[in-house]
């Protein structure tokens, strides 16, 4: 008997989990561990562990999923070497700076066209909620303040085979943008054929934390899923204002006040778009996931914690710097653990927890509430069009393919 449907579900993702390994007798190896690989980065130091594409869109299907993550990521850490979070300080000074890599699935050129051009619109959002000062006195981003390897995205009129190439080469004319892969987000393909999309300025120090930021691109994904199956696409927001917003992210992440209207109009705390984007826009994805509020700690810690007088707990930099500074030479260990923690809420949730039980515990709920809302749709995600006639070089016309449909057990309306 059918006793619920979703009719926009989650498709695959896959997570390139950035650490540092250092010391040790000899350097390790590459290796694939439990279907994950194990590889080297191009700077000496910086290592990811690659999952394959999985599907995700369960509470058990992400238990498993970071639990094998931080297995294969303790593996590295044999033979004497040390597998730490990036910008910490390790045996040989602080580590390199670097991000995860984060990889999802969509169905139809017309749902990676609308996805990437969605994340465009979020970018500060992401940058602002994820980045990591490491143990630097800063509030925003160390890894995009100091990378040559990242640029803005662009609006992308259209990512369908016929037309991508004409879109790269007037990217790359007007722009100045000779590679797609080095926009923060990007329109890619697996071996396979398989359509994804690739955000690459997400950052985490744990495996707790790369799972919250999981449940977020998810929710976006879905959310653009959900504009495709409506027929609606994006307009194009001004290129200068969300680079601007990127750049005040970057600089002093969810402390930080964004345009939001263009010029003229006051600008918004981040922290406050923030908590809009996930109450007001995405708790009908959430709820479709399943998220639970432990599983959002890492994200709902950094927007409410400060507020709540529990500021040196709202990030896992706060509680990396407090540590380096009292824990002397068993700060190594700590750092390693807090990198392979993998429990829903990571370190974050266990030092709220300790700090202030009730408050944490309240606010946990207040958060489970919000996700049951299921506030969002598709007229929340700022400004949209009915796509028109097809335009040459543009791909209005192509059609979005509807498959992978989940169903939800225990549920009895249309999702």
């Amino acid at each position: 008997m059918l006793v619920g449907l979703t009719r926009v579900g989650p498709l695959r993702q896959r997570v390139d989990k950035c650490f540092t390994v250092t010391g040790g007798r000899q350097a390790p190896q590459a290796a694939t561990v439990g279907g994950i690989r194990l590889e080297p980065a191009r700077r000496d130091g910086l290592w990811y562990a690659v999952t394959p594409l999985t599907w995700l869109g369960s509470p058990d299907s992400r238990d498993a999923w970071a639990a094998q993550l931080s297995r294969a990521i303790g593996t590295v850490g044999t033979g004497g070497a040390a597998v730490l979070p990036t910008t910490v300080p390790g045996p040989g000074g602080i580590t390199p700076a670097g991000g995860d890599v984060h990889t999802l699935e969509v169905a139809s050129p017309a749902e990676q066209e609308v996805l990437c051009n969605l994340l465009r619109e979020h970018v500060p959002l992401l940058v602002a909620l994820t980045c990591r000062t490491g143990t630097v006195a800063t509030s925003g981003s160390y890894w995009l303040a100091t990378s040559r390897e990242h640029v803005a995205a662009r609006y992308l009129a259209s990512t369908a085979p016929m037309h991508l190439e004409r879109v790269i080469t007037e990217l790359r004319r007007v722009d100045g943008v000779a590679q797609l892969e080095r926009m923060d987000v990007f329109p890619s393909k697996e071996d396979d054929g398989t359509l994804t999309v690739t955000v690459r300025c997400v950052e985490g120090a744990s495996v707790a934390a790369a799972r919250a930021h999981v449940l977020l691109l998810a929710a976006l994904a879905m959310h653009a899923r959900r504009l495709v199956q409506d027929g609606r696409r994006l307009g194009h927001l001004p290129q200068r204002r969300l680079e601007e917003n990127r750049a005040r992210a970057v600089a002093r992440g969810l402390s930080s006040r964004m345009s939001k209207d263009g010029p003229g109009s006051a600008p918004v705390p981040a922290r406050q778009l923030a908590r809009s984007l996930l109450t007001d826009t995405l708790a009908k994805e959430l709820d479709n996931l399943r998220a639970t509020s432990q599983e959002l700690f890492p994200l709902i810690a950094a927007i409410d914690l400060p507020q709540l007088g529990l500021a040196r707990a709202a990030t896992e930099d706060e509680l990396l710097r407090g540590w380096a500074a009292d824990q002397g030479a068993k700060f190594a260990g700590i750092a390693a653990h807090v990198l392979l923690n993998q429990g829903p809420g990571g370190p974050c949730l266990t030092a709220a927890g300790q700090l202030a039980p009730g408050r944490t515990s309240l606010l946990l709920d207040e958060w489970t509430a919000i996700i049951a809302a299921r506030r969002g749709g598709v007229g929340t995600s700022g400004p949209a069009k009915r796509p028109g006639q097809p335009a040459a070089g543009s791909g209005r016309g192509d059609q979005p393919h509807r498959r992978n449909d989940q169903r939800r057990p225990g549920r009895g309306d249309n999702r």
